[in-house]
């Protein structure tokens, strides 16, 4: 039975591409959003079906020819980065730690290059944010599963938290943020009543889905995007949307869910839980670590054993690895812990990755006529990634496939826009010359 579902996915996705690349990806990416929820009904046998259902999609992609390219200044950034990667590794603490981790990052470098290569129109971009919002709210829904019928991924007598998509409730919130923008681009492009009404219920289902998952941090995200999508264009719809939202989860968020996120101003945790002092210590050790390593870090993968090296001595690992049987920590900063761990060059690649591909986001909407829309496609897609990478200084997310994924798409968006640059610039060059001489501009 394990054999048979990995198989079943290669041949689903395979023949699915061979119909139809634009929905082989779709669908992959639905499944790499909704990873989480599949492996906790299927268990053993799921656990690299997204990888599976990549690589025949990606297999098919390239018998197809439906791969063009991707610009010279993303081939450099990602070379470049791999580049400093792997010379953080040779100088590093643990080089079979620094090889995975490369690994790891490179599944979401290529996600990069095969989605910007590969997408070709707006349309193709739209499909993408359908087929996420789908796994997004199957995401949301299943969370709300979880408090109808008690199975919160993490219940005790003091506090129950929701973890659907992931199994970390944190992780969830990140990814359920990322589609308020998506969801709001559709309300506000909708011509149909009951579109329209559908996803102002998507909306809400995913607002009851970040506040099940009791994320300070995705509470912090979603208040960043929410604020960013009324700054852009004032409008009175979208005020009185986000307002009934507000008062919805004012009105049926769980008691816990206000004590969590008080402690975000007070700084004071409840039930003597040490979350927020804990992290303190993380982000402290960490600047002292980057600052004693800022050329090329500890090594890819090696923050963990970095911090235990800073914080205890010997004996005291020794007796935690026996007493645990590991030591495991990461920064809950996936800056702070890529930059700790390869170095200044490396971090500021990671960085440059990222505001280019928002770069090509916003540019796009200025090159295809729609930048002055209320949200336009390319600005919505440009603040769901802002909001994962929002979520980020709280988060060591860094080999999110779905964060890559976005990336990716921020990258093809910026070709289709310079075509379209390109095209409108040539027809208009056309119309001049063969307009009569009277007509022309002097």
């Amino acid at each position: 039975m394990s054999m048979l579902i990995p198989l079943f996915t290669f041949a689903t996705f395979g023949c699915l591409a061979m119909f139809s690349v634009l929905h082989g990806l779709g669908l992959w990416f639905f499944l790499i959003i909704t990873h989480g929820i599949f492996y906790q009904f299927i268990g053993e046998g799921s656990e690299h079906l997204p990888l599976i259902g990549g690589i025949a999609v990606l297999l098919t992609i390239l018998i197809r020819h439906k791969w063009t390219g991707i610009s010279l200044k993303l081939l450099i950034l990602i070379i470049s980065l791999v580049i400093v990667m792997a010379l953080a590794s040779f100088f590093g603490i643990n080089q079979e730690y620094s090889f995975i981790t490369i690994l790891l990052f490179a599944k979401g470098l290529l996600l990069v290059i095969l989605l910007a290569g590969t997408l070709k129109t707006a349309d193709d971009v739209k499909v993408m944010t359908l087929y996420c919002l789908a796994g997004l709210l199957v995401g949301a829904v299943h969370a709300i599963y979880q408090y109808l019928t008690g199975t919160f991924a993490i219940k005790t007598i003091y506090i129950q938290r929701a973890a659907s998509l992931r199994g970390d409730p944190n992780d969830t919130a990140m990814l359920l943020v990322a589609g308020v923008p998506l969801i709001f681009y559709w309300i506000s492009n909708c011509r149909s009543i009951i579109s329209r009404s559908t996803f102002i219920a998507g909306f809400f289902a995913i607002l009851a889905g970040i506040v099940l998952t009791g994320s300070r941090g995705g509470f912090l995200a979603l208040l960043f995007v929410l604020a960013v999508l009324f700054l852009r264009r004032p409008s009175i719809r979208i005020f009185f949307i986000g307002l009934f939202g507000i008062a919805l989860v004012a009105a049926f968020a769980p008691q816990s869910y206000w004590e969590r996120t008080k402690t975000i101003t007070t700084g004071k945790e409840t039930n003597f839980s040490q979350s927020i002092s804990n992290r303190v210590k993380l982000q402290i050790a960490g600047v002292e670590i980057f600052l004693s390593n800022p050329v090329f870090g500890v090594g890819p993968g090696n923050f963990s054993e970095a911090f235990f090296r800073h914080t205890v001595t010997v004996r005291q690992m020794q007796t935690r690895k026996h007493a645990e049987g590991k030591t495991f920590a990461v920064a809950h900063n996936m800056y702070l812990e890529f930059f700790v761990e390869n170095g200044l060059l490396g971090g500021a690649l990671f960085l440059a990755i990222f505001y280019f591909s928002i770069k090509q986001l916003l540019y796009f909407d200025r090159s295809a006529g729609t930048a002055r829309e209320r949200i336009g496609l390319g600005f919505s897609l440009a603040l769901a990634l802002g909001g994962m990478l929002f979520a980020g200084l709280f988060l060591s997310q860094g080999k999110n496939s779905v964060l890559w994924f976005t990336v990716g798409i921020g990258y093809a968006m910026g070709m289709i826009g310079r075509q379209k640059h390109t095209m409108n610039a040539l027809a208009e060059t056309s119309f001049d010359d063969g307009a009569p001489a009277t007509m022309r501009t002097v």
